[in-house]
């Protein structure tokens, strides 16, 4: 019966449980998540819908670039500088430039920062991108 009488009270539970089969598992209310995953060729540049061959639209203005990150297209080297470059001061681009010519760029300081950043995400899970961002400078050092 899809009708519950004692629906938004304390006994609604115990009726759903009279209600269900015996021996039958309750019906899953979860998300559903499509299997389908972007591929290079799915978020090339030429199908975008701002594509235009003699001004290719700068990375930081992109519409696809979650789909990108997602197919594994977009170069970080390339993305920093598309973003960055402009607004960058002497002492940030130095920095910057010193970052993305090593092989491996590092953003956690170290091994531990790594841990403590973690451990704070999966426990504060619900934070917004902003909020992120602040917690994984606030788990830099330990002293903070």
């Amino acid at each position: 019966m899809p009708y519950y009488f004692m629906r938004d009270t304390p006994l609604q539970a115990l009726e759903q449980l009279m209600m269900s089969q015996p021996g039958q598992k309750p019906r899953g209310g979860g998300i559903y998540r499509s299997p389908f995953h972007y591929t290079p060729k799915d978020v090339a540049c030429e199908y975008c819908q701002n594509y235009d061959r003699k001004h290719p639209c700068r990375l930081c203005e992109c519409t696809c670039l979650e789909e990108r990150i997602e197919a594994g297209v977009l170069e970080m080297n390339a993305f920093m500088r598309d973003c960055f470059a402009p607004s960058m001061g002497p002492q940030f681009r130095k920095r910057m430039h010193q970052q993305l010519r090593e092989r491996n760029p590092q953003f956690f300081l170290s091994n531990a920062h790594r841990r403590r950043w973690t451990y704070w995400r999966e426990r504060c899970w619900r934070l917004s991108d902003r909020n992120k961002a602040a917690l994984f400078l606030l788990t830099a050092y330990e002293s903070l």
